[in-house]
């Protein structure tokens, strides 16, 4: 290449990216900017040569992503027949060297649109789209951490059942006992008690009291028998 036509190359370059580097329209410049973003490494028209070394294309980017070379080729003017086939062209020039593969294309379009084809095909490239699962969506089970678990729920399950039998045995069910506002009266005369305090009061004053004296001394004792009053082991009545 003379001089004269590498000045005239040289001279198409008349935007400048946020990387400092000068390209030929303001598409290649917005996608440059776009890589710059997202920290993707590029070379703009780096020079590659095809597999017998007698030809050689200027891709409008060349990235290096992953340790791998990618060759970035933007199709701006649709519209234009001859330009169509010169794509056409460059395209078979890609896949007859063996570089099919590593070809990323965009075509024309507004900048929203070719955002978003840049984009996607960077999601692409740095393997997002072609990645194999490496992890277990589902927590991988423990064993121990199941067991102490179980074990937990054991103890749990026996506390309630021992709680439970510990209440329904302690509560005591009478058979049959009417229950009424007054409390039953104890009987005259309890057995064991009030025979043996009269024949103690007859020893003890046999000859010294009348009959009178003592039936009043027994009347007493049984008086005092009956005003002692228990019920259900406790004395209501004195």
């Amino acid at each position: 290449m003379s001089l004269s036509v590498t000045d005239d190359w040289e001279s198409g370059k008349i935007y400048r990216t946020d990387s400092g580097d000068m390209v030929r329209s303001k598409q290649e410049r917005f996608i440059a900017n776009i890589l710059t973003q997202e920290g993707i490494s590029f070379e703009y028209e780096r020079e590659l040569l095809s597999l017998d070394g007698f030809s050689c294309r200027y891709p409008d980017f060349t990235l290096f992503i992953n340790g791998k070379q990618y060759y970035w080729e933007h199709w701006g003017m649709l519209d234009d027949y001859s330009y169509r086939q010169y794509i056409a062209k460059k395209i078979r020039w890609y896949s007859e060297n063996g570089y099919s593969d590593y070809l990323i294309q965009t075509w024309g379009g507004g900048d929203r649109d070719l955002k978003g084809q840049v984009l996607v095909n960077l999601y692409k490239l740095r393997g997002h789209g072609r990645r194999k699962r490496e992890y277990d969506p589902v927590p991988t089970s423990h064993p121990e951490e199941d067991k102490k678990i179980q074990n937990i729920s054991i103890l749990i399950i026996i506390v309630i059942i021992l709680t439970f039998s510990v209440l329904f045995s302690s509560k005591e069910v009478p058979t049959s006992v009417a229950m009424s506002e007054t409390p039953p009266r104890a009987p005259k005369t309890i057995s064991g008690k009030k025979e043996p305090e009269k024949e103690l009061l007859r020893e003890a004053k046999g000859a010294d009291l009348s009959a009178e004296e003592i039936q009043t001394e027994e009347t007493t004792i049984e008086k005092r028998g009956e005003t002692e009053i228990f019920w259900m082991g406790i004395k209501i009545f004195q």
